[in-house]
């Protein structure tokens, strides 16, 4: 941090007894022991007055630690010759580091080997012996090489196997496909979409997946994995969405009994409590580590009494504050809305700087402050900036902020961006085209974007919700990029201001899992009482966990299964038993089939009775099914459809005006519109309202709408009010051939199976629909779509030129690409 005045150290340091102490903490495995040895030598190493044999003894301390990635930083930077690195070091101490070095091995199949540490090591013995595993690591701990390597040595042991990787976002979908579709080659087919017309196909398949997209699959087919790992696992306590987690959990264990299951959560205090419900015979154990890879600095900053354009900054060790120094912001003054960006341009150096926002529309106004406050010097040309806005733009629209700031290095990344878009700005910013990204608590879900500065003022994760201490750390676990750096900076801002900050950073905190069905049915006195209401749809008033719940066992009771023999949960018996029982009861009046109940979960079974009872009520339910998007009465019949879920099934689809708009938007997303399209539509849409627009703010509202209802809330509902009209007709004698595949549609954005194949191949959405006009048949797979692309001279179709750069690297590209999922 370039701009810091630093106050002058008080006393000198005695190197020799530092390293000392840190040699005998090397073998403390407690997560303050681990930091402060790692501290040491990475400050030893740093520093421009120690000598040799003390930096010699400092890359021996890295050694006993694991961290050979922080001791080949110290050899690129030449703080360090890795030749005569133990030149001065004691025989008995080069052996014990030769010892600990070749402990932390890690043996492979093909006489490979990988140099690990403790953690790693440690997990590596773990998932040898044991059936079931839950792991807890902090965020730069290596968690995700090790679990990788774990996976390829699975499929090098067997000449069949099938394998599934359970991650909460597309975008960690994105991110962990490509990297194992890299490192598995061309003998294992890796799977993202439920719908490929591959699945099966493979003696050996990795699915990656989300919960929704394993549901699906689970409803589909009869796949069952013989090794499941769950990533983000603490998200079984997400309400709805934890519910449909522990459902998929139980289905895999229930078709596959000796399935291996590892779960992993960063810094949770009780990794154990997902070993329950564990088959009775299988070996399980949980590992709670305390590794330390990469040090990172809690620092405050404060504005100077009386003078806004001067700050200080202290360091937080422990809760003991240290002055550091004080530095000056670009400007006469700052208002408290802009400190953030100031101070981020003051402190942030070349490169690696991520700044918090509390949402999009504050993301983007960070971003354009930053913008401004570079001015002109700070603009980059050169083809990989020309080339991204191009596609942004193309993308998402003309007018969209991001093609214009990444002109100066900035970028910003929140959850409703077409994912394609977000992957770019992340490929930038870890390749250093950007200095500086504004992100929002989308960081939050298990993304590898570690940075070497994040700045934050009063974070919230969601609109108004403080960050409780585990979910602040596990953004600042960001800090450090583990062999890129040293240490990583963590920046609050205006600490000792209540109304940003209600409880100031202290130490690292670890946060508890629950699991929302194990409280909805261990505790289930509001779960009954929203059974014998009438288990109406989710709403304000109406817990979504609460409907889910009632959705889970309703569907567990039709096959006759207990609630105890649920897999990944440990439930009372007694506690449940009266659960079973209401259900039982209620369950009776039902005459919605089993398995549209179990293929529909998350919605109340007597929501969908209440809809059934509706429909054999109107004399001509034939009109209502839903019918492909290119039709000339889409629009008409995603309107009466939208209607028809609002009353009886519930769903975001507030008013009849938002539904008019929503049907609209749905209808000309499934038809592969682009979103540039769709925008310009609801611009026009306002304007012809009479309404004031704000470009911006309705650029955000589409995408909003397209990413949370469209591609989330609408297949949901949707789905489940077509396969009840279904039931209707087939009830009258009447014909349900030909139905589309409405999730499909709306998820991807796509028409037909040819499409979602080229996106599966390895396109973005833009330009699989770029393409998507010049081939006439509508049901090729994906290998059939990268036969006919190979089989074009592409550059000659017309097509964009991104698209057509985009599908000439795919064509070239000798590893597995893995498309927008």
């Amino acid at each position: 941090m370039p701009g810091i005045e630093a106050r002058e150290p008080t006393s000198a340091i005695s190197w020799n007894y530092l390293l000392m102490a840190a040699s005998s903490l090397t073998g403390v495995q407690t997560e303050p022991a681990q930091d402060a040895a790692l501290r040491i030598a990475q400050a030893c190493l740093g520093e421009t007055n120690t000598t040799i044999p003390q930096r010699e003894a400092a890359g021996l301390l890295l050694e006993r630690l694991g961290n050979l990635p922080a001791l080949r930083l110290a050899n690129q930077r030449e703080l360090l010759s890795h030749d005569d690195r133990w030149r001065s070091v004691p025989l008995d101490l080069a052996l014990d580091a030769w010892h600990r070095q070749q402990e932390l091995v890690i043996e492979l199949p093909g006489d490979k080997s990988i140099n690990a540490n403790p953690f790693q090591r440690e997990f590596w013995d773990l998932v040898n012996e044991h059936q079931w595993v839950s792991i807890s690591a902090p965020t730069s701990a290596g968690k995700t090489r090790i679990v990788t390597e774990w996976i390829k040595t699975l499929f090098a042991r067997k000449t069949e196997l099938r394998a599934a990787y359970i991650a909460p976002t597309r975008a960690l979908v994105q991110e962990v496909s490509t990297e194992l579709a890299a490192e598995l080659g061309q003998a294992v087919k890796v799977h993202t979409l439920p719908w490929d017309a591959d699945i099966g196909q493979s003696a050996r398949e990795m699915y990656v997946v989300t919960q929704e997209r394993m549901h699906l699959l689970q409803q589909r087919t009869t796949f069952a994995p013989s090794f499941l790992f769950i990533d983000e696992a603490q998200n079984v306590g997400d309400r709805s969405r934890g519910i449909l987690l522990s459902s998929v959990l139980d289905e895999a264990v229930y078709r596959s009994p000796k399935a291996q299951v590892v779960f992993a959560s960063p810094l949770t205090s009780n990794p154990e409590v997902l070993l329950s419900g564990a088959p009775l015979d299988s070996a399980a154990t949980s590992l709670l580590s305390e590794t330390v890879t990469v040090n990172q600095n809690l620092l405050f900053v404060e504005q100077v009494k009386y003078k806004p354009s001067r700050f200080t900054i202290d360091l937080n060790i422990a809760g003991t504050i240290a002055k550091v120094g004080e530095f000056s912001i670009g400007a006469r003054r700052a208002a408290p809305g802009q400190r953030l960006a100031f101070i981020a341009s003051a402190l942030g150096g070349d490169s690696g700087n991520i700044i918090y926002a509390n949402g999009p529309a504050t993301a983007e106004q960070h971003a354009n402050q930053l913008w401004d406050m570079l001015g002109p010097a700070a603009d980059v040309e050169n083809e990989v900036i020309t080339n991204a806005a191009e596609f942004i733009r193309a993308s998402v629209h003309d007018r969209y902020a991001l093609a214009k700031v990444i002109g100066r290095g900035i970028g910003y990344h929140y959850g409703d961006i077409p994912l394609p878009v977000k992957t770019l700005v992340e490929d930038l910013f870890r390749q250093g085209h950007l200095k500086y990204l504004v992100c929002t608590s989308t960081l939050l879900e298990g993304v590898n974007l570690p940075c070497r500065n994040i700045f934050m003022r009063g974070p919230r994760k969601g609109r108004g919700n403080p960050m409780t201490a585990a979910d602040f750390w596990n953004l600042g676990g960001r800090a450090g990029r583990w062999g890129t750096e040293f240490q990583g900076n963590i920046v609050c801002i205006d600490v000792n201001d209540k109304t940003q900050w209600p409880t100031p950073p202290g130490p690292r905190a670890r946060g508890a899992i629950r699991k929302s069905a194990e409280l909805a049915l261990d505790q289930p006195v509001n779960l009954l009482r929203y059974i014998e209401s009438g288990a109406p749809p989710a709403s304000k008033e109406v817990p979504e966990d609460l409907e889910a719940a009632f959705s889970f066992v309703a569907g567990r009771r039709s096959e006759e299964r207990s609630l105890a023999s649920i897999h990944g949960l440990a439930l009372d018996v007694a506690q449940t038993r009266p659960v079973e029982e209401l259900v039982d009861r209620v369950m009776t009046e039902v005459q919605v089939p089993t398995d549209a109940i179990r293929r529909h979960q998350g919605i109340s079974p007597i929501s969908m009775q209440r809809l059934l009872d509706a429909l054999r009520q109107r004399e001509n339910t034939q009109g209502l099914a839903l019918v492909p998007p290119e039709d000339d009465e889409a629009p008409a019949v995603y309107k009466e459809a939208l209607d028809w879920v609002a009353a009886y099934l519930g769903g975001p689809f507030e008013n009849d005006k938002r539904r008019f708009a929503l049907s609209r938007t749905i209808v000309n997303w499934m038809n592969g519109l682009p979103l540039s399209r769709l925008i310009d539509y609801r611009l026009r849409w306002k304007r012809n309202q009479g309404q004031q627009v704000d470009t911006a703010a309705t650029i955000r509202e589409v995408m909003s709408d397209v990413e949370k209802i469209a591609r989330f809330h609408a297949p949901k509902f949707l789905a489940c009010f077509n396969d009840l009209v279904s039931v209707h007709l087939r009830e009258m004698g009447l014909s349900t051939d030909e139905q589309p595949d409405i999730t499909m549609m709306l998820e991807l954005g796509v028409p037909r199976l040819t499409d979602m194949g080229l996106i599966n191949a390895g396109l973005s959405r833009a330009s699989a629909m770029a393409v998507s006009p010049y081939i006439s048949n509508p049901d090729l797979s994906s290998s059939d779509c990268l036969a006919w692309l190979r089989e074009r001279e592409v550059e000659t179709l017309g097509i964009p030129a991104f698209a057509v750069r985009e599908i000439m690297e795919l064509l070239e590209s000798e590893r597995p690409i893995i498309g927008e999922v």
